[in-house]
């Protein structure tokens, strides 16, 4: 998204450009602007990163943003795109947020492990060559 060339920000057009597809969160009789920002804004900031960042969308609002007449942990098919699972993860509630920093600590660990394991193997080689 971003700005154009006079510095204002293109959100409010895609917004809008959702509401006339009615595409998520337009899906139901309700006014969506504000939701429909909200997505923008995430979508802008998630574009405009350094691609080793990763970010979540985190939401109770499953009418607007999760999977209709389904599994509420699950973007809406309007939405899917923006979340890749890996760089851009959609989380429904608390306990999706719980799931995705979980799992984030738990990979963080493994791979801390591993880089011990093999700083430690370097060091004992090392100690065998100087015994040797």
């Amino acid at each position: 998204m971003g700005e154009d060339r006079f510095g204002r920000l293109r959100l409010p057009c895609g917004a809008a450009q959702r509401g006339l597809d009615t595409r998520a969160p337009f899906t139901s009789d309700k006014n969506s602007v504000a939701d429909a920002l909200l997505i923008e804004i995430y979508f802008s900031q998630i574009s405009d990163t350094d691609p080793a960042d990763v970010y979540a969308f985190v939401t109770s609002n499953h009418r607007d943003f999760s999977m209709p007449n389904g599994d509420h942990r699950l973007p809406h098919p309007d939405l899917a795109e923006l979340f890749d699972g890996s760089r851009s993860r959609y989380a429904y509630q608390v306990e999706g947020l719980h799931e995705l920093l979980t799992g984030s600590v738990r990979a963080a660990r493994t791979a801390l492990i591993e880089q011990l394991v093999k700083l430690l193997d370097g060091h004992l080689k090392r100690l065998r060559d100087l015994r040797a």
